[in-house]
């Protein structure tokens, strides 16, 4: 796999470095597409096709599931987001965005590419032992007051853009009714569309356990 160094910042702040460009299958696995059968180094073999990964656009990616109010741990460690590959082919998530409407906007340090069907799972704290025993291809910061993410018990957006200020690629909203502390909410195989998931009906409890205790699914097809 071609080498290069990632920092992702976790919800702590603190500096994690990661090795090598990432390529998440769909089986939620990462795949090394080099394909080299030398014994040389090769410094680039893979990454040099990365201008040749188009960025997502809209409906490409999908918002399939949140764990919005974990029981675990605490929200700045426990939160996490899974999306899928919709599209027929690979995609950059170098530039994701991840927003709400109001002051919340924080952007996915990695070299992260997503094969079509697969899923990736972005977490406040990337730490499985610290957040609740999930697997985290990226991470993102968590913040309550700007300058990053964090997603409301209360009611709030949730939206993927390709940049800051760029096309949206998908959007979700919930109120109050929709939070159930300790559960992620999935949807519905069968509505895995920009619109589909429009639909709080959509949308249902996720029954698998994870280490910690919480319910969820990360990185695989929802149960429901």
């Amino acid at each position: 796999m071609a080498q290069l160094t990632v920092l992702l910042w976790l919800g702590c702040g603190v500096g994690l470095e990661y090795s090598g460009t990432e390529v998440i299958d769909s089986a939620g696995d990462e795949a090394d597409a080099d394909t080299d059968t030398d014994t040389d180094t090769d410094a680039d073999s893979d990454a040099d096709t990365d201008a040749d990964v188009p960025l997502p656009e809209r409906g490409e990616l999908v918002l399939s599931e949140v764990l919005i109010d974990p029981a675990a741990v605490d929200d700045g460690d426990g939160e996490w987001l899974e999306i899928v590959n919709v599209s027929d082919h690979l995609l950059d998530l170098g530039s994701l965005w991840l927003a709400d409407e109001g002051v919340d906007g924080v952007g996915i340090d990695a070299a992260l590419t997503l094969r079509a069907g697969a899923y990736a799972v972005l977490c406040g704290n990337g730490t499985s032992a610290d957040n609740g025993g999930v697997s985290c291809d990226a991470t993102y910061r968590y913040k309550t007051s700007g300058g990053g993410l964090s997603m409301a018990n209360s009611g709030d957006e949730l939206l993927l853009m390709a940049g800051s200020g760029g096309t949206v690629i998908d959007r979700i909203s919930w109120e109050k009714s929709f939070v159930n502390p300790g559960v992620a909410m999935g949807v519905r195989p069968g509505k895995l569309t920009e619109g589909g998931n429009d639909d709080a009906a959509a949308w249902c409890e996720q029954t698998g356990r994870l280490s910690g205790g919480d319910q969820g699914s990360p990185g695989r097809e929802n149960g429901c």
